[in-house]
């Protein structure tokens, strides 16, 4: 299948993670909060009326594209998240790697990504490749030209993730108090990349989407963009071709939420998933300080089981409701659970591996 790939390089990002605390930070921008960010700057452009017109596809099970998580990008190199490792696969490494290590790798280079969906086993990609990032990512040996020269001759961190301090000043007492802000920077010539898969040939909305990522460069990504985070460039990237899912296994790149009649394919044999409790902070012009509520999402990297839908999963409206205020914003409030499927290759599912 055809993908579309986009580029985003910049400064510090914020990527929260669920939690009480902002000292931790993710390196990827995950896809429902990617999507929520496009919702946002439509909304914010446009108005609401544009945003019903927009999201009307998207809920009827229709949309018209698909959209990835963000993953680093280096030099030339992107990287894709593992895949769940299942079947033993880790325990039944060689002696020489422990299942340590294969747990550890977070990020497949693109070739890597491809022997493993085409039926290699991790193991022997994890012997012949290369590891970078402290071992949290994995590429082959023939992707090392590829990387950014600073990469390779200095054995430097693709990204790097930090606490700033920051100071807060009580109201009532006039105290100061120091917190920390998680940030994560990326090294010269490298960044982030997400995928866009379109299923429908709509001028109109590829246009619009390439406005939304213009405007989002402006604005920013992330939290704490008024503290100077978030700041970007998103630029089109080289296009790219991923095997379509079939009646095989596929994986999800992006964040995923089975709709009622899909959750069969997570108890197919050999299906192996991540479930991630997603929360947080909304913005609206019409009340801040209100939370989202919260979501149970399939993490990228997840395999399922046979499932005969070209997009599976759901968006689905996390407005806050109370007990004395079952609106409090009167507006809905779009989070996007809509898998990015790529099917898995048959040899390795013969074989009990990836």
């Amino acid at each position: 299948m055809h993908v579309q790939s986009w580029n985003i390089y910049g400064g510090g990002f914020h990527f929260g993670e669920q939690g009480l605390g902002q000292e931790e930070t993710s390196v990827v921008f995950h896809s429902d909060s990617l999507f929520a960010a496009l919702i946002a700057a439509l909304a914010e452009s446009e108005g609401r009326a544009a945003v019903e017109t927009f999201i009307q596809p998207f809920l009827a099970g229709s949309p018209p594209f698909l959209i990835t998580s963000t993953f680093p990008i280096a030099g030339e190199v992107r990287f894709f998240p593992r895949p769940e490792l299942r079947g033993g696969q880790a325990e039944n490494a060689p002696a020489a790697i422990s299942s340590k290590k294969l747990k550890k790798v977070c990020f497949l280079s693109q070739g890597a990504f491809s022997d493993l969906i085409s039926g290699a086993a991790l193991s022997d990609i994890y012997q012949r490749g290369c590891l970078l990032q402290d071992g949290l990512a994995l590429i082959n040996q023939s992707e090392r030209s590829r990387l950014p020269k600073g990469i390779v001759e200095n054995d430097a961190q693709i990204w790097q993730r930090e606490q700033r301090p920051r100071v807060t000043l009580g109201r009532a007492a006039q105290i100061s108090a120091i917190y920390f802000t998680g940030r994560v920077s990326f090294a010269k010539d490298c960044g982030l990349w997400f995928g866009v898969r379109w299923l429908a040939d709509n001028p109109r909305v590829q246009s619009l989407l390439a406005r939304l990522l213009e405007q989002l460069s402006i604005s920013g990504l992330g939290a704490e963009r008024n503290s100077g985070f978030g700041n970007c460039q998103i630029e089109p990237g080289q296009e790219l071709e991923l095997p379509a899912p079939s009646s095989a296994s596929w994986t999800t790149l992006s964040r995923y939420l089975p709709r009622e009649d899909e959750t069969g394919c997570l108890g197919a044999p050999g299906a192996a998933y991540t479930l991630k409790r997603v929360g947080g902070w909304l913005s609206s012009p019409v009340r801040n300080g209100q939370r989202r509520r919260t979501l149970n999402l399939l993490a990228e990297g997840s395999i399922f089981g046979p499932l005969e839908r070209e997009s599976p999963g759901q968006i689905l409206d996390v407005r806050p409701r109370y007990a004395t205020d079952l609106d409090p914003l009167g507006h809905p409030v779009y989070r996007s659970g809509l898998a990015f499927p790529v099917g898995l290759g048959l040899p390795g599912e013969k074989e009990g591996r990836l």
